[in-house]
Order: structure tokens, then C-alpha cells, then sequence
């Protein structure tokens, strides 16, 4: 007798901030995109609020994808070194720039309209090609 373990969805994180109008209109796209014609989920949302902390593997992800950290501080944010980065937005909930969507399992993730829509194509070849 075999057993195959079900399959799990992959999870996009929505670094969100409801008081920011792109951050409003990430929601809503991957809210809109999240489910196919065929009624299934292409992914599950999770939506961090603006008060919650990343933890520092999920910053370093984040750093990792984005290329580099000063992609991750909002504009009133400053650090001067990786390390300052890391330690003000450990702390600080406003530093992080919001939007910010993560696709845990690719490894991607997306700061605008333009690339979180790549992302979520991908998503969907992916889940088609299932």
C-alpha cells in the first residue's frame, strides 16, 4: 500500500499597509488572482499587518531576492551598513517598505505592480503545469 501526502499550497506573503494605495492594490490583485477558473487556489495569502515584525530569516529572504537591503527600508529609513538595516527593521515596524510580496518556494518577490504580477503568472504557469 502507498501513501502520497497531499499536496500543499504555496504561500505568498503580503507585507501590507493599508493606508498606502499600492499596498491597497497588491491586496486586491492577489486577492483576484489567487483562485483559477477551475474553483482551486493557485496559492494561499498570507497578509502580514503593519504592525508585525519579519522575522530576521524571512529579512535576509527578502534582502536575498530583492538584491540587496536598501529595497526593504522605507524612504524615511536609514542605515548605513547590512547590519544597521538588519537592526532597524528588527525593531522598527515602519522602516519596511510596504508592499512587499514574497513567494516563499521561488525564492521571488515583488516591490511593484510590474513584478508582482510576474510573480503571480508564475505562480499560475506553475499551478497549470501540475
Amino acid at each position: 500500500m502507498s501513501f502520497r501526502a497531499p499536496k500543499t499550497l504555496p504561500i505568498i506573503s503580503l507585507f501590507h499597509n493599508p493606508r498606502v494605495a499600492q499596498s491597497q492594490q497588491a491586496m486586491r490583485m492577489l486577492q483576484e488572482r489567487q483562485r483559477r477558473p477551475s474553483g482551486e487556489d493557485a496559492y494561499r495569502l498570507d497578509v502580514i499587518a503593519p504592525d508585525q515584525l519579519p522575522t530576521k530569516d524571512q529579512l535576509q529572504q527578502l534582502a536575498s531576492s530583492l538584491h540587496g537591503w536598501d529595497a526593504l527600508l522605507a524612504d524615511e529609513a536609514k542605515a548605513a551598513t547590512q547590519h544597521d538595516a538588519l537592526s532597524v527593521l528588527l525593531k522598527d515596524t515602519d522602516a519596511l517598505k510596504r508592499p512587499i510580496a514574497m513567494d516563499w518556494d521561488k525564492g521571488t518577490a515583488a516591490t511593484n505592480m510590474t513584478d508582482l504580477e510576474n510573480l503571480i503568472q508564475s505562480r499560475w504557469n506553475q499551478a497549470k503545469n501540475q
